[in-house]
């Protein structure tokens, strides 16, 4: 999850973050260049630097991003694929962190309350899924460490994989102990 105080990519190339208007591949790349040229050591001198460090403590508190978390930004944000999945982690990100500030649990589109036994287990992969109303057979998947993260609470919410939906899972943890007392 990125917090209010992480740096995402665009920040890192200083651009915005906008999904109604995207930088173009065009911004992106000269975004990318004008970045590498600030920060990167071989290309600037002592003079220049101290100026660029001045600059970045003001607009961007005090971080100076490494030549490889600029590469990094640049190949995440200039590929179609990657920036897709990369804005919608970004966009739940922001959705989640809006709900814990305000105090929601419940304000994700399409919330319906699924039991964890009418998910499918995978052996193989180790994961439990549900299919979507979207079609995809598999939108919804969750891991044991999820289901041991959420179980003081017993339910956890998990989004759509091909979609903009969301389920609330709920579950009951069953004592191992108490399970083989009652087969007695």
């Amino acid at each position: 999850m990125v917090s209010k105080h992480t740096r995402t990519h665009y920040d890192t190339l200083s651009l915005s973050f906008n999904p109604k208007n995207p930088p173009s591949a065009r911004e992106v790349k000269q975004a990318y260049h004008q970045t590498l040229l600030a920060h990167h050591p071989d290309k600037i001198s002592d003079l220049e630097s101290s100026k660029t460090s001045l600059n970045n403590t003001k607009q961007n508190l005090g971080h100076k991003p490494t030549v490889d978390e600029i590469i990094l930004a640049y190949k995440t944000l200039a590929s179609p694929s990657l920036r897709a999945e990369y804005d919608k982690s970004l966009a739940l990100s922001h959705a989640t962190q809006l709900n814990s500030i305000s105090g929601e649990q419940s304000s994700h589109l399409g919330l319906e309350v699924v039991d964890l036994d009418d998910f499918t287990f995978d052996d193989a992969k180790n994961t439990w899924s549900f299919p979507c109303r979207c079609g995809s057979e598999n939108c919804y998947v969750l891991t044991e460490p999820e289901l041991e993260a959420a179980e003081k609470d017993g339910e956890i919410t998990v989004g759509c994989q091909g979609c903009s939906l969301w389920v609330r899972v709920v579950f009951g943890v069953v004592d191992e102990n108490e399970e083989a007392h009652n087969d007695d």
